[in-house]
């Protein structure tokens, strides 16, 4: 008889990858009303699936600021793309949003240096899933 061959954990790359998939769908899906979300930057409406998760101070900035939900909106492919984020129109909501002082405070944490390891990310994975999962409880969508 064989023995079975024990199961790799995950790389940190593709643990990286999935609470990014995670982050963004629950970004967009907690945004959207029956389906539909909207732009935070120029106004456009679409299924919540044809929008991305835009970073308002962005990620090639480091992982300080990644994934704060407060840095992350639903954005079309124009503005967060083709854009460049639309930064100005992005400034504009998030002052409307959370103020000044989150504001200040996300661009002085994207200052810092920040490297996830693994229990990191497994820890944000479950807390994502988990809002995730109490966020689709409440319609038909489902994290599949």
């Amino acid at each position: 008889m064989k023995a079975k061959k024990k199961k790799r954990a995950p790389s940190l790359a593709k643990l990286r990858e999935t609470l990014w998939s995670l982050t963004s769908r629950y970004v967009r899906l907690s945004h959207s009303r029956d389906g539909w979300c909207r732009c935070v930057t120029c106004g456009i409406t679409k299924p919540w699936q044809e929008l991305h998760a835009g970073h308002f101070v962005p990620q090639a900035r480091g992982n300080a600021v990644r994934y704060d939900l407060r840095n992350i909106a639903p954005q079309c492919f124009r503005c967060n793309i083709s854009l460049g984020g639309n930064p100005s129109a992005y400034a504009v909501y998030m002052l409307d949003t959370y103020g000044e002082a989150v504001v200040r405070e996300l661009e002085q944490r994207a200052h810092g240096t920040v490297k996830f390891n693994r229990a990191d990310y497994e820890r944000m994975i479950a807390d994502i899933t988990e809002k995730l999962n109490g966020l689709t409880a409440h319609t038909t969508e489902t994290i599949a």
